[in-house]
């Protein structure tokens, strides 16, 4: 038990004059983060799993772990959908890397920032349209955003059966 002068102990935790002061965790440990467990019981703490910190380029916002993993996925299905059915187009020379993120569609193009091909590149979205609201895909996208090759936003659609 401790003890502190001008109030009284409570075996692993000290309360002084009406303030609590958390000392050492009542258990004489100091709790070491959210993902601790509780050794001395057969009760396990459930522990909610943090966002993953945004990587650059995606405007700050923190993606969970499963749905990273489901972007994946998406981008990877939609990659596959544009080289099977439109990799003999002019526009699909265009475009250098595709990702999904949440409901949007980003296409990395090879145009510079002052090459106007948008007329092109909007048959991209027109396909990316007709495959997410197809019954081959398992997913929506509500916006196809279009970037330069510096990475500078180009313009954006919206998906047209979206509301």
């Amino acid at each position: 038990m401790k003890m502190i002068p001008n109030g009284f102990s409570i075996k692993g935790c000290s309360l002084t004059l009406g303030l609590v002061f958390l000392i050492s965790g009542c258990n004489g440990k100091e709790e070491t983060g959210m993902a601790e467990q509780k050794k001395n019981s057969e009760e396990v703490e459930e522990v909610a799993v943090p966002p993953v910190k945004s990587k650059p380029g995606e405007g700050g916002v923190e993606i969970h772990p499963i749905q990273e993993e489901k972007n994946a996925l998406r981008t990877l299905a939609i990659k596959k959908h544009f080289e099977k059915s439109f990799s003999d187009t002019s526009w699909y020379g265009l475009i250098k890397d595709m990702k999904v993120n949440g409901e949007k569609l980003l296409i990395e193009t090879s145009l510079a920032p002052d090459e106007d091909k948008q007329d092109q590149l909007k048959k991209a979205a027109t396909a990316a349209w007709e495959f997410v609201n197809s019954k081959e895909s398992d997913f929506k996208l509500k916006t196809v955003v279009y970037f330069d090759k510096n990475g500078q936003m180009i313009f954006y659609e919206t998906n047209p059966l979206q509301s």
